[in-house]
């Protein structure tokens, strides 16, 4: 069989560079060295439970969800939730409000450090806030300017 591309990999970008071809008509290949698809974005049972390979979660980035719009893919995104402990004291981090959780639970635990606390948690605000910013843009690769040529100066 003659193949108009072939992909060496079937990890994350091996399937999506597969994705686009075939969608464009392409007749592709994907070649993988492993028993199964997905490379870091894979899973595995031991002893009963379920592990990640690798990734721990996908981070759209602006990338990842026009990605899937125009390949015509529905996922649903399930948001990854952190429980940070110290001690015998614990923390789950749902949104930026647990934060002020995480400081409390951080000043009862060191009270001889609550400047140093409200400053490192400043920083963290601060991250989050860039990450806001970074995350919740599309990538204008992924959006048909020419349909809106103003989307890069409104965003």
């Amino acid at each position: 069989m003659k193949y108009d591309a072939i992909i060496v990999g079937g990890g994350i970008a091996g399937l999506t560079s597969a994705a686009f071809l075939a969608k464009k008509g392409y007749r592709t290949l994907i070649c993988e060295k492993q028993k199964q698809i997905g490379g870091l974005v894979s899973s595995f049972y031991y002893d009963g439970f379920l592990f990640d390979a690798g990734v721990r979660g996908i981070v759209d980035s602006g990338i990842v969800k026009p990605m899937l719009k125009q390949l015509g893919i529905s996922v649903e995104f399930v948001r990854s939730i952190v429980t940070i402990g110290i001690e015998d004291e614990f923390v789950r981090v749902e949104d930026l409000s647990s934060l002020e959780h995480y400081q409390t639970m951080l000043e009862h635990l060191y009270p001889e450090s609550k400047q140093d606390i409200e400053k490192i948690l400043a920083e963290i605000r601060k991250v989050m806030d860039y990450m806001d910013i970074l995350y919740g843009i599309e990538n204008p690769l992924f959006k048909e300017l020419a349909k809106d040529p103003q989307y890069l100066w409104k965003t």
